[in-house]
């Protein structure tokens, strides 16, 4: 490979990198830095090393490992190291182990799942599959798991639509879905709600990528999202909500039934959840034949993976399976004290009759740690009613955040001295919480009460002149095994 080549290559990235986006642009990275590095010439290596390298980094930040096969990760890792340790890259060293070090973590979650662990914590959000559109010179198209927010509130003068974030003009499928969704979850919402508010403000916010979608492939999660905002909007008896770990694919028509997705698409998108957290993968009644003939395929190489293909043919099809949403019926006094009732004499009886049996002395409370979520930095550890036992700061790193999966690695439940009453076992404390430097990176063990048990230190450091240094530690859990009739 000489000089003239990989000009021919870097003039080529130049003109094409301003319409590739995602996996595919890093992948066009990651074939001109091949051709350069496999060159081993060393002046040509320093006189092209650093054009690309800043924009390469920040595409590398935004890589996640799911949804594409791990031995392509690892190829893009191998090279990374590679470019880390020439002389002219030395600059960016630190930022380039560190995304090593985060895409290694991904790489070891996703091997987890197609091994056939599941996540502990789960996706509790309705997640669906989408295939970017493949760059200039990029054969493969690449998918990724998107995630959709949704809000919803009463609006007294006039319907707002909003979709963040944005560029140009929304898609008109993906707004005529959006409606689409809206109506179909107040038709299906009916029995419980009689007439809803003439005016709504809605908000759509996408986690991972844009809004500069084409097509309705994405009507499911729009719609079950609808109808879970709407219930808690409204205060209904009975409350809708998704079951962790699933995904899905199509769109929704006006009558509600479930448009397919032809049979490339649906493959690559069976594809994309394979190689993710997800265990359930919803798709159109005329795409099962198609999706699980691609899930056996698949399944060759990961016959451990547990991943299972559900075919719906309308809203009523989904919404009726326990296996894929929950509906749950409000305790009556709590959704009294919700409502805005003008008699507060009412409000204030039912908020009493509810906090009575709370005050006796023989009630069964639960205060078995089964449950463990996080909002940013807070650790909520919660009994299997989903009642907050105690809460623990914890020092996250946000950008690592895929869904919460990562938690996995910093805290794990488990019945340590088989006392019937979970432990949990805690990495990465909050900075605030240790007593000195030497405590960076220890382990701790907690009681159902949140009090310490025991605790362990690393114990290295290194003696200078100043006195002795502790070096900053970071400590992941891998899995808790047993050794003659003990954890660890």
């Amino acid at each position: 490979m000489n000089a003239f080549d990989i000009e021919i290559l870097r003039q080529y990235l130049i003109a094409n990198l301003p319409n590739t986006h995602g996996k595919s642009k890093i992948f066009f990275f990651y074939n001109f830095y091949q051709l350069l590095l496999d060159s081993n010439q060393e002046a040509i290596i320093g006189a092209y090393a650093l054009e690309f390298i800043e924009e390469y980094l920040d595409s590398l930040k935004q890589y996640s490992a799911f949804c594409i096969p791990p031995q392509k990760t690892e190829g893009i890792l191998k090279q990374i190291k590679n470019i880390s340790e020439l002389s002219t890259t030395q600059k960016f060293r630190t930022e380039l182990e560190a995304e090593i070090e985060r895409i290694n973590i991904q790489v070891d979650e996703l091997k987890s799942y197609l091994s056939g662990v599941q996540d502990e914590l789960g996706i509790s959000n309705l997640t669906f599959p989408l295939i970017e559109e493949p760059g200039n010179g990029i054969k493969e198209s690449y998918g990724f798991l998107e995630k959709v927010r949704i809000t919803v509130s009463k609006n007294k003068q006039s319907s707002k639509l909003w979709v963040y974030p944005k560029s140009g003009e929304l898609d008109s499928k993906i707004e005529k879905q959006i409606l689409d969704s809206f109506q179909l979850a107040k038709n299906y919402l009916r029995n419980h709600k009689k007439k809803f508010g003439e005016h709504h403000e809605i908000t759509v916010h996408f986690d991972n990528y844009s809004a500069n979608y084409i097509g309705n492939s994405l009507g499911i999660a729009l719609t079950i999202g609808f109808i879970e905002q709407l219930s808690k909007l409204y205060n209904l008896p009975y409350l809708v909500k998704v079951r962790n770990n699933i995904a899905s694919t199509g769109g929704v028509s006006e009558s509600g039934n479930i448009l397919p997705v032809n049979k490339s698409y649906i493959e690559k998108k069976v594809e994309a959840v394979f190689y993710s957290p997800t265990e359930i993968f919803i798709v159109p009644k005329q795409d099962e034949d198609s999706a699980i003939n691609k899930l056996n395929q698949l399944k060759k190489t990961y016959p451990l993976r547990n991943l299972k293909i559900v075919g719906v043919r309308d809203l009523e099809d989904i919404l009726d399976r326990r296996n894929l949403i929950t509906i749950s019926k409000q305790n009556p006094f709590i959704r009294t004290a919700k409502s805005s009732i003008k008699n507060w004499q009412i409000t204030t009886l039912s908020i009493f009759l509810y906090i009575i049996p709370t005050l006796l002395p023989f009630r069964n409370f639960d205060n078995n740690p089964t449950l463990v979520s996080n909002q940013g930095k807070v650790l909520f550890i919660k009994n299997k009613s989903g009642i907050i036992l105690w809460t623990k700061k914890i020092n996250f790193n946000e950008k690592f955040s895929v869904a919460n999966s990562y938690m996995r690695y910093y805290c794990r439940l488990a019945d340590v001295n088989d006392d019937g009453d979970n432990e949990i076992i805690l990495t990465h404390e909050a900075p605030e919480d240790l007593e000195n430097a030497a405590g960076s990176g220890r382990i701790v063990c907690f009681d159902a009460k949140g009090s310490i048990i025991w605790k362990y230190n690393f114990p290295d450091s290194s003696s200078v002149a100043e006195g002795v240094f502790h070096p900053l530690m970071s400590t992941n859990f891998i899995d808790i095994t047993k050794e003659n009739n003990k954890k660890f």
